[in-house]
């Protein structure tokens, strides 16, 4: 509620009833002593798992939190930085209200993709995702789901983010039918169409079951893994020196032919719509002609010559490293 802190769940320790408060607002000196024993405590525990490094705050989205906000709680970690899932916002590097500074960033906009050559964005300094929002990412093909990463760290983001696992609609109507996502329950707090819409997993009789782009996604992400390597070789001269130029030029060619295949599988063909436009600032648009071109044309060929050549070049700088070429 306006001018006053988050709504909590509050316990009475006497009865056990339990009721629907508001904490008092982060400007109230009675806040401080609410938040920083559970702040410490949380510290604590993260610090006792080795991640005290990788800590952050948030989640910021389209609006940012007011100066005073950010402030309370840079008070109470000093030096942590923020968290933002938003369509864009502030750069890295430059202090929210000149307050904390931005670790992590999923973002609708300021992406980009390539339509020829790997960016190589998964070795960018900065924990930059691409975040495919609103109601998009479930309806899309499974075309999508299998090269939402690779398009991603081949553009100039380091993947994706803001992706839900067991986000599926789990309220039911009087006929047992699931009708709404459990956050629909608390509108309130709407991020309006940056609301998490997405999710991999599906109910199974047990708990999260995987679903068809859980499995599209993790292959997606193996065949990353498989990128990544020969794209690390190619780009370190010492490390493609180790290669040779025969090994270079078929790790290189593999890789175009995957970034066309890539694109042209995002793509609806049609050259009469200015949605077909260059990869470059989002997806070709609705995909389904691309979808139906890309089962025959060639992917599991593509998909073994890709390990085949990340094993081929993990031994060759293997070999070299044991015969005394690498420091």
């Amino acid at each position: 509620m306006r001018g006053t802190g988050p709504r909590v769940t509050v316990v009475n320790p006497a009865t056990g009833d339990v009721s629907t408060g508001a904490l008092p607002s982060y400007k109230s000196p009675a806040s401080r002593a609410l938040w920083q024993p559970m702040m410490e405590k949380v510290r604590e525990k993260i610090k006792a798992r080795g991640l005290e490094k990788a800590m952050t705050l948030g989640i910021m989205n389209d609006m940012l939190p007011p100066k005073e906000d950010m402030q309370f709680f840079a008070d109470l970690w000093p030096g942590v930085p923020w968290v933002q899932h938003a369509h864009s916002g502030p750069r890295f590097g430059e202090a929210v209200h000149g307050v904390a500074s931005l670790g992590y960033k999923a973002i609708v906009w300021t992406v980009r993709f390539s339509p020829d050559k790997s960016l190589a964005g998964w070795k960018g300094p900065h924990l930059l995702a691409y975040y495919d929002r609103d109601r998009e990412l479930n309806a899309h093909t499974p075309i999508v789901w299998a090269h939402l990463v690779e398009v991603s760290i081949t553009g100039d983001q380091r993947g994706v983010g803001r992706v839900g696992a067991d986000y599926w609609p789990v309220v039911k109507d009087a006929s047992g039918r699931r009708r709404a996502f459990v956050w629909q329950r608390y509108p309130q707090s709407s991020w309006r169409n940056l609301d998490l819409w997405s999710y991999a997993l599906g109910p199974g009789p047990d708990g999260p079951a995987a679903i068809a782009p859980y499995e599209y996604l993790r292959e997606g992400i193996q065949l990353c893994e498989a990128r990544i390597a020969i794209e690390e070789a190619l780009t370190d001269q010492a490390l493609r020196e180790k290669l040779g130029e025969e090994l270079a030029l078929r790790c290189q060619a593999a890789l175009d032919l995957r970034q066309w295949a890539m694109v042209k599988a995002l793509a609806h063909h049609q050259m009469n719509d200015t949605v077909n436009r260059v990869i470059q600032a989002w997806h070709g648009g609705p995909e389904v002609v691309g979808h139906t071109w890309f089962p025959g044309s060639g992917w599991q060929q593509r998909n073994e010559d890709l390990f085949s050549l990340a094993a081929e070049v993990a031994r060759r700088a293997a070999g070299a490293e044991r015969a005394g070429v690498s420091k």
